[in-house]
C-alpha cells in the first residue's frame, strides 16, 4: 500500500509539473488559418474558434501559407503554446517515406529489368526463326533482313533498359547468367550469318554444275546437243 501511494504521488507530481509548463487557457492564433483564433483549454486544443480581430491584414505581396510556419503561438505570459500544425515530418516519418520511395524505385527497376530480359529473348527468337526460314528457302530474302534489323533493335533496347534498371537498384544478373546470355546471342548471330554463306555456297555449286555441263557439250547455252564433227 505504501509503494502504491508513492507511485500515485509521483504521477500526480509529474502531472502538476507538466501542467505548469503549459500556458493558461485562452484564445490563441490558430496557426493553420490566418485571422482565426482557437481555444486552448490549458492542456489541449479544442474545436472552438473565433475571428481574430487583432490580426492586421496581410498584403498579397507578403502573403504566405501559415501552415508551413514552424513558430509556435505565444501567449501573453510568454509561454509557448503547443503547435497543432504537425506538418514537419518527424525522423521516423522521414525514414518511412524514404523507405517507401526506395521500395517503389527498386520495384520499378525490377519491372524495367524484366522488360530488358524479355526484349533480349525476343531478339534471339527472332534471329533463330528468320534464319531457319531463310535456310529452308536457300536464300536470304526480305524476311531475313527484317529479322536482322528487328533483332538488332531489341538487343539495343535490352542493353539500355538493363543498364537503367541496374542503376536504379535492380539486382544484377550473375556472371554465369550473363555469360550464358552472350553465348546464346553469339549462336543466334552465327545462325543468322550462315544464311548468306549457305546461299553463296548454293550459288557456287549451281555455277559449277552449269560450267561442267556446257563443257561436255561444247556449245555454251545449248546443253544436251551433240558436238558437230570436226
Amino acid at each position: 500500500m505504501g509503494a502504491g501511494g508513492r507511485i500515485l504521488r509521483q504521477l500526480c507530481h509529474h502531472r502538476e509539473m507538466a501542467a505548469d509548463t503549459l500556458p493558461a487557457a485562452g484564445w490563441y492564433a490558430d496557426g493553420s488559418t490566418v485571422g482565426v483564433r482557437r481555444w486552448f483549454d490549458g492542456t489541449a486544443w479544442t474545436e472552438h474558434t473565433r475571428p481574430d480581430l487583432e490580426t492586421p491584414p496581410i498584403s498579397s505581396e507578403h502573403s504566405f501559407d501559415s501552415r508551413f510556419s514552424t513558430t509556435a503561438s505565444t501567449s501573453a505570459f510568454g509561454s509557448s503554446v503547443p503547435s497543432r500544425l504537425g506538418l514537419a515530418l518527424s525522423p521516423a516519418d522521414s525514414e518511412a517515406r524514404e523507405a517507401a520511395f526506395l521500395q517503389h524505385r527498386v520495384g520499378e527497376a525490377r519491372r524495367v529489368r524484366r522488360g530488358a530480359i524479355g526484349a533480349f529473348c525476343s531478339a534471339v527468337v527472332l534471329l533463330v526463326v528468320t534464319s531457319g526460314i531463310s535456310l529452308a528457302l536457300h536464300s536470304p530474302d526480305e524476311l531475313w533482313a527484317a529479322g536482322g534489323l528487328g533483332a538488332g533493335y531489341l538487343v539495343w533496347r535490352a542493353t539500355r533498359d538493363y543498364g537503367r534498371a541496374s542503376f536504379r537498384g535492380a539486382p544484377r544478373l550473375s556472371p554465369v547468367s550473363l555469360a550464358l546470355a552472350v553465348l546464346v546471342l553469339v549462336a543466334a548471330i552465327a545462325l543468322f550469318v550462315a544464311v548468306p554463306i549457305e546461299a553463296a555456297h548454293q550459288a557456287s555449286h549451281a555455277l559449277d554444275d552449269l560450267t561442267g555441263l556446257t563443257g561436255t557439250t561444247g556449245l555454251p547455252g545449248l546443253p544436251g546437243l551433240p558436238v558437230p564433227p570436226g
